[in-house]
């Protein structure tokens, strides 16, 4: 049990360190920039529960979800980026 907990404090300190290095621009700035696809929908989906959290944090740097995606194919990649960090945060406390 000790260990599973090691495992998850160390993935979400993990997750903290890769958004520390992401570029960061204020919200409003985003829609009117890049249009996000299937490879922005994937990483938005697998960095989306510390994005969440650094959302509620520091309210309006962060989104969750890009509002100037280019519709199905960003879905899709956040679908497929969420399953991905909620299976691996399952199989690790298993």
């Amino acid at each position: 049990m000790k260990d599973k907990v090691l495992l998850i404090a160390l993935l979400l300190i993990l997750s903290f360190a890769f958004m520390g290095c992401a570029h960061t621009e204020d919200v409003k700035d985003c829609v009117t920039g890049h249009t996000y696809g299937f490879w922005g929908g994937l990483w938005h989906g697998i960095i989306a529960i510390p994005d969440f959290i650094a959302m509620l944090i520091w309210p309006g740097k962060f989104t969750v979800y890009a509002p100037n995606n280019n519709g199905g194919w960003y879905a899709f990649g956040f679908l497929l980026g969420i399953s991905i960090e909620i299976t691996g945060i399952y199989k690790a406390s298993n």
